[in-house]
């Protein structure tokens, strides 16, 4: 199961140490609303992988620290199976960064027409096409909400220093 906070935040700094097992595979969704029956229709995701093994760390779309299939991470930033990560989240209105191991890995505008036109892909354009939370209407769209970690994938996760941290 996820591990979802109590309380739900908007703008926010997320420090958390994380490692996974070989082949580990999870994530840290953001501003997770009820609206659907898994937290990932709704929300963005901050992916964590051990990404020498995990299928998803082929593509940078989907290996460690990226924005789960929209912005890529970086390679040789995370580190491998059972060593400690150190990932921070920063979301303040629109803007969201990923950091890993004191690295940005990605930043973007949240309802940007740029990042709309990642997740709805463009109709005019055959070669971009609509992500596959686009047929969630209110996925990604809210303000605040719940931080959740991802419980239904496959590889130990460990956790420690979690720290969150309401911003004005």
């Amino acid at each position: 199961e996820d591990i979802v906070t109590r309380e739900q935040f908007g703008d926010f700094e997320l420090l958390i140490d994380w490692k996974v097992a070989p082949r580990g595979n999870s994530g840290i969704f953001y501003r997770a609303t009820e609206k659907e029956t898994r937290v990932y229709w709704s929300a963005p995701e901050y992916q964590l992988a051990e990404d020498s093994l995990t299928p998803d760390s082929r593509n940078l779309l989907t290996s460690a620290g990226a924005v789960y299939g929209f912005y890529p991470s970086i390679r040789g930033v995370a580190k491998r199976a059972n060593e400690w990560n150190t990932t921070r989240i920063v979301a303040k209105g629109a803007h969201v960064e990923h950091w890993l191991n004191g690295t940005l890995i990605a930043q973007y505008e949240l309802w940007s027409p740029e990042w709309n036109l990642k997740l709805r892909g463009d109709p005019n354009d055959s070669t971009k096409k609509p992500l596959k939370f686009a047929p969630f209407p209110e996925w990604g769209m809210a303000k605040s909400g719940y931080i959740a970690i991802q419980g239904d994938h496959n590889g130990a996760l460990s956790l420690r220093n979690i720290k969150i941290r309401a911003l004005k």
